[in-house]
């Protein structure tokens, strides 16, 4: 591995590149060869730590469906990191609800399907109602109060009191 980067670095410095610039899908046919050499032997190095780390579900999801799993990850990356962004999260769990569903259905579990196409349903409704707060007060306006009772637009969505 050590060789392959040196050696970019020199390709890199003889095109006048800064190092580590790359040549964006570009650029000699030796450093491109040199850069899929490394990319694979960066993707066998991760499988091997997958193998050897990751428990069996995580692993095996790794390693069979990488599309998956990426989105799995960038879920749980949002859920850290992003805790704020309610659209997201609402987003995600809609789409979560959804695959849960057609996986109950597939399975012939039909009532579980139908709960979390319920759930999911009202995941897209409370999307709707974050991205239309005007709409969603004008409304709420129109909604016949009971007594004593008020409802607010939060940040969060609509609460009721």
């Amino acid at each position: 591995m050590q060789s392959i980067l040196e050696r970019m670095r020199e390709i890199e410095r003889e095109h006048g590149r800064e190092e580590f610039e790359g040549f964006d899908n570009e650029g000699p046919a030796e450093y491109r060869s040199l850069e899929a050499r490394h990319g694979s032997r960066l993707n066998e190095l991760a499988a091997a730590a997958f193998s050897a780390l990751a428990p069996a579900v995580v692993r095996d999801l790794k390693l069979g469906d990488s599309t998956r799993f990426d989105e799995l990850r960038e879920r749980g990356r949002r859920t850290i990191f992003h805790r704020d962004d309610v659209v997201a999260a609402t987003v995600d769990i809609a789409e979560a609800f959804e695959a849960e569903a057609k996986q109950c259905a597939e399975s012939g579990a039909y009532y579980a399907a139908t709960v979390f196409l319920g759930s999911a349903s009202e995941a897209r409704l409370m999307l709707r109602a974050l991205r239309s707060k005007s709409k969603l007060a004008a409304i709420l306006a129109e909604i016949p109060k009971k007594k004593g009772r008020r409802v607010r637009i939060q940040r969060s969505g609509v609460s009721t009191s």
